[in-house]
């Protein structure tokens, strides 16, 4: 019995692990090494990609999964650029933007302050 549970519980996790979704994941200055591959988390069932400028950073990319999609422009607090969207593995990685990627503002804002941490830029 015990066997056979722990059979089950192998197979319920390996299903959930299949139906993950795979995006690229990164924040960074260059498209060239914005391309590794992650898992997301339950519940994220969205790739996005932000390709922009910052008054701080320059050029910024960013890459990854997210539970929710808002696509389109962005122009607020010094940043601008282009959100998108798409549902399908690794969909967020070619260097024309996913269709239809979808991120929060609030994980749009933490990306750009750890980015400007990164560069040693203090405001």
């Amino acid at each position: 019995m015990r066997c056979a549970l722990g059979s089950l519980l192998a197979a319920a996790l390996l299903v959930g692990l299949a139906r993950a979704l795979t995006c690229h994941n990164c924040v960074s200055t260059t498209q060239a090494d914005c391309n590794t591959p992650s898992v997301c988390s339950a519940g994220q069932t969205y790739c996005f990609k932000f390709v922009g400028l910052t008054d701080i950073a320059g050029s910024l990319t960013l890459k990854g999964c997210n539970s929710t999609c808002r696509e389109g422009p962005v122009n607020a607090n010094g940043i601008s650029g282009i959100f998108s969207c798409c549902t399908t593995n690794r969909c967020n990685g070619d260097a024309n933007g996913a269709p239809g990627v979808r991120i929060s503002y609030a994980a749009l804002y933490a990306a750009v302050g750890v980015t400007a941490l990164l560069l040693g830029v203090h405001p």
